[in-house]
């Protein structure tokens, strides 16, 4: 499906280009140097559009991506160390000591949390690695690490640390040819309309907004009735956000008097 989808991307793009440099050639030049010219155009564009695709990883759509993480993050440990060390073995011989897998002076270290990596965590992988004796520790996680955390990370050299979020951790896995498949997908929250929120105080300013943009537009549009009668619904509405949010902090204040 990848290839196809490529393939006909470089040969719209080739027809595309040529069609467009044969008629501003042809505007130009108008002799026999019209066709090479379109050709050689065409073929340089679809060059560059097929390396990119080429260069490009591969990409998940985000709900296939958060079902992969899912299947790391709510998995025994033992489930990315063996998963992470099938991957590594790509790129060379695998050491695994201490939960983690050193490739030549690299130790990765996958710490696979749902939640953002601590200094906790960041520590405890720094110390296996210096007894490891690695040049430089990469943590692989879900969420990455807080802001505090990651800054904390950077300053620590001998083993240089890394921290890296699942966005990084899929990308390498799919470079190093061996991509996650298996996933793990979650009942999703229906979010039901509250009519509560509709007409909530914050949402007066924007009815009030809309309603003055419809009769600016009003003036100069057909159809100016359609947008006046929309501005009057938009403009009773920011009076019902106004008046049901008075009523609600009156009510509050006779609650809180008794």
């Amino acid at each position: 499906m990848k290839n196809s989808a490529v393939l006909f991307d470089t040969l719209f793009t080739f027809a595309a280009v040529f069609f467009a440099a044969l008629f501003i050639s042809d505007w130009f030049l108008r002799d026999a140097r019209v066709f090479p010219f379109a050709v050689t155009a065409a073929l340089f564009v679809s060059y560059f559009v097929l390396r990119r695709h080429r260069k490009k990883p591969l990409r998940k759509a985000p709900d296939t991506l958060d079902a992969l993480l899912n299947k790391f993050v709510f998995s025994p440990p033992e489930y990315a160390l063996s998963f992470s060390r099938k991957a590594l073995e790509r790129k060379g011989t695998v050491q695994r000591k201490n939960k983690l897998l050193r490739v030549g002076t690299t130790a990765f270290y996958p710490c696979f949390l749902p939640e953002p990596l601590t200094a906790a965590n960041v520590t405890e992988g720094y110390a296996r690695a210096v007894k490891l004796g690695a040049k430089r520790l990469v943590i692989l996680s879900a969420y990455g690490a807080a802001s505090e955390t990651a800054a904390l990370a950077a300053r620590l050299q001998d083993p240089q640390t890394e921290v890296w979020d699942f966005a990084r951790v899929y990308a390498f896995f799919c470079y190093l040819g061996h991509p996650p498949t298996q996933t793990l997908r979650l009942k999703s929250q229906k979010k039901r309309f509250a009519l509560k929120d509709a007409v909530a105080r914050p949402k007066a300013i924007k009815y009030v907004f809309t309603a003055t943009v419809l009769l600016f537009f009003a003036r100069f549009a057909p159809f100016a009735p359609l947008y006046a009668v929309t501005a009057a619904v938009c403009f009773t509405l920011a009076l019902v956000c106004l008046f049901l949010s008075h009523g609600t902090e009156t009510h509050k204040k006779h609650k809180k008097r008794e």
